[in-house]
């Protein structure tokens, strides 16, 4: 799906054209990296051991993807309250997705693969929404 979406932008309309992944750099950017790599040639800019910004080639054309908290210094959750957004950013065991899980099915992973701000009624919240079994 990744795959096609990039294709699908790489066109002359999207030529030049700047794509903002908030927090890539802090999640998102080492398997965006892996999938235009497949696809074109990739220009990753690195600081402080963090892709803050990808410059991507392919068939001609130019996209840029950057890292919108580098403008936006907030969290995704504090930005869709901010801006008064009907559905607001969920929970996410990023410490525990890895390149041998993304299809995991099971239950809802322990509080220690969260986020460290969130708390342990969040998370209880959070956890009684599935089936845990």
């Amino acid at each position: 799906m990744i795959k096609d979406c990039i294709k699908d932008i790489m066109v002359k309309k999207y030529d030049n054209h700047k794509v903002y992944i908030h927090n890539m750099a802090g999640f998102d950017a080492i398997f965006l990296v892996k999938i235009l790599a497949d696809l074109g040639h990739v220009k990753p800019v690195i600081h402080h051991d963090k892709i803050i910004f990808i410059q991507f080639n392919m068939n001609g054309y130019v996209v840029q993807f950057k890292d919108s908290l580098q403008l936006l210094i907030t969290s995704l959750k504090d930005l869709g309250k901010a801006f008064g957004v009907d559905t607001q950013k969920g929970l996410f065991p990023y410490k525990f997705v890895n390149e041998d899980n993304l299809d995991f099915v099971g239950s809802v992973p322990n509080i220690n693969y969260f986020n460290d701000s969130l708390c342990r009624d969040e998370y209880l919240a959070y956890y009684d929404l599935f089936d845990n079994n």
